[in-house]
């Protein structure tokens, strides 16, 4: 190959990665774009959202939380157009190791971050940044620690669900706290610390796992955009949280000095008393017992057509917030499926919005390949 036919495939690549959005939002605790997903109404009802059916969009930012559309996540006002009460989604500690739970629909590598802070709705990016989280595990997949980066939490690039586990600070508490998930991708660019991290230099592990970037791709140019234009792509949401002082130490209970066991005393022995002997009595006749009849079986009612099955809105993993037989589940809202064997996580099959290429890369059942672009396709519904 020419150095110029390398060129122009590098540059190709290069167009095709940077073209493609990704997808992904904070499932637990629940961002607030997941609240409005799963609660949201469009009729006006005080104190409940408008719906979010692209809720793992927020890839534009007017504040720190993020906004898919009209759905501005730091407004984050109800159908009627009024603030949404604050509504805690966990309470933790200060100084607790905390899990949470990400589901990214378009995988396009590059890390998570945390930060938080205790001004509720006064909430801003400063006051954010004095509060990262630190990365303690990756419990899905193992992905080591930076060493240099101790907020990131770096994603294995072929995956959707992660659960992942963060230190809060020890110096944050607060009622309303502000919890913000940042998404930063690293398929247009590589953020700084990259090629370290994943050459073994600087994770915990010293272990090399280039597969899980593209180390061709050139730096990404710092500061990167806080309202989400230009390269790289990220993502932003944030979850409503409460979180209590440090609990002191649990004083230890002291421990008593032994103490010498009396001996024993010899008691006299007891003198037996005799039974009285009773009159014997003549048992009465046994009634007879009639043999159990058998109860007729009775045939169990499907209330849902599979005692395993389950509603979902990917069409391939399970939710809980639209109802547990088939009829809940189809009339709850029309953009959900029910699946009559239950969750297809261990499928290779494509979710919704995941990439798909209609021969290797197959839509799950009820979903169609649509062609997006020249080099890319995605699972949509017909």
């Amino acid at each position: 190959m020419t150095l110029t036919s390398l060129s122009l495939t590098l540059s190709l690549i290069f167009i095709f990665i940077t073209n493609i959005e990704a997808h992904g939002g904070l499932v637990s605790p629940r961002s607030r774009n997941q609240v409005a997903r799963v609660q949201g109404s469009e009729t006006s009802r005080q104190g409940v959202p408008k719906p979010e059916y692209c809720w793992q969009c927020l890839n534009r930012n007017n504040g720190v939380c993020g906004k898919a559309g009209s759905n501005d996540y730091d407004a984050w006002v109800d159908s009627t157009g009024k603030p949404m009460p604050w509504s805690s989604e966990a309470t933790y500690q200060a100084g607790q190791i905390i899990q949470v739970e990400l589901e990214i629909t378009a995988n396009h590598w590059g890390h998570f971050e945390f930060r938080a802070c205790p001004k509720g709705r006064q909430t801003t990016q400063s006051c954010l940044d004095q509060y990262p989280l630190e990365f303690v595990q990756d419990v899905s997949y193992g992905m080591p620690k930076d060493l240099n980066y101790p907020e990131r939490g770096y994603i294995t690039g072929d995956k959707s669900r992660f659960v992942m586990k963060f230190r809060l600070p020890n110096n944050l508490s607060g009622s309303q706290v502000l919890l913000q998930w940042r998404y930063i991708t690293a398929n247009s660019c590589n953020p700084p610390g990259y090629k370290s991290y994943f050459n073994g230099s600087t994770n915990a592990d010293k272990k090399v796992i280039n597969s899980q970037y593209v180390n061709i791709l050139p730096d990404c140019q710092l500061p990167l955009s806080v309202v989400g234009d230009g390269v790289p792509e990220q993502f932003w949401n944030c979850a409503e949280i409460s979180v209590g002082p440090t609990s002191p130490s649990t004083p230890v209970a002291p421990i008593p000095s032994p103490v010498r066991a009396p001996s024993p005393v010899s008691l006299p022995t007891p003198v037996r008393v005799p039974t009285p002997v009773s009159t014997p009595v003549r048992a009465p006749a046994p009634t007879p017992v009639t043999s159990p009849v058998r109860a007729p079986a009775v045939s169990p009612v499907n209330q849902s057509g599979s005692s395993t099955g389950c509603c979902s809105h990917d069409f391939k993993t399970c939710i809980n917030w639209c109802g547990s037989t088939r009829s809940q589940c189809l009339a709850c809202r029309p953009d959900v499926t029910w699946l009559s064997s239950g969750s297809l996580q261990s499928s290779t099959c494509s979710a919704r919005w995941g990439a798909c290429n209609g021969r290797r890369q197959k839509c799950c059942a009820g979903l169609v390949c649509k062609r997006q672009n020249a080099w890319y396709s995605q699972c949509t519904t017909p």
